[in-house]
């Protein structure tokens, strides 16, 4: 068995070269294309790409500082992010946008520095979030005891109706009297084929049915998160 060891600066700056490289022959090839008259397909250095990141470790101070400040030097901007702990565990979930070659350099430096943060990340590239067109925007509460089951019933009853959602949040936590108590929070885009009325009655069948209690709240227009 043979060993190699690698440096992580020289194997950063490697990948980035190899990053430069492919946004200089992107971009000829759009230059090529233009000036024969050829429409061009581009996935060009101009245009803006998009990449969505996942990083998961142990929660400590500074660590979003790292990651924006890493996303940033790499010339990307940060579109859209959401973070969250898991027991001891940080959660962050975001969009950076930028040019073919600073996504390029981003997906090649991420991975070395978060081995030396002792992360665990995934990117994968993606497009600009169209929002569907809806008219309001339920927001359903549940509440009460913690039993086994309610998050599979919640869900099936969304996925039944094939309904949108906006956002999905769900907390266990004890009560006073030391009970188990559970919290799921739905945001439901409603369009204009949903009647929202029976949608509210159905719902409450629903938390009849678990024993939470329900609560409701409309939010007209197309709101944004």
């Amino acid at each position: 068995m043979v060993l190699l060891h690698l440096d992580e600066d020289k194997v950063a700056t490697t990948l980035g070269l190899c990053a430069s490289m492919a946004a200089i022959f992107f971009s000829r090839t759009a230059q090529f294309r233009r000036q024969n008259g050829r429409p061009s397909t581009e996935i060009g250095p101009h245009m803006t790409q998009y990449l969505a990141v996942t990083a998961m470790g142990t929660d400590r101070p500074g660590i979003v500082n790292k990651l924006a400040k890493l996303t940033a030097s790499c010339d990307c901007d940060i579109i859209d992010s959401r973070v969250a702990i898991f027991g001891n565990e940080f959660s962050l979930i975001m969009l950076v946008g930028g040019s073919y070659a600073a996504i390029a350099r981003l997906e090649a430096e991420l991975p070395v520095h978060a081995a030396q943060w002792e992360l665990l990340t995934i990117c994968k590239r993606t497009s600009e979030h169209t929002p569907m067109d809806f008219t309001s925007r339920l927001v359903a509460e549940f509440e009460g005891l913690d039993r086994r089951g309610t998050m599979k019933r919640i869900t099936q009853f969304l996925a039944d109706r094939e309904l949108d959602l906006a956002g999905f949040s769900s907390n266990a936590r004890q009560g006073d009297d030391g009970a188990q108590l559970q919290q799921v929070e739905l945001r439901i885009n409603v369009t204009a084929r949903v009647d929202l009325d029976a949608l509210e009655a159905s719902l409450e069948e629903l938390a009849r049915e678990l024993n939470l209690q329900c609560r409701f709240h409309r939010m007209e227009g197309a709101q944004q998160d």
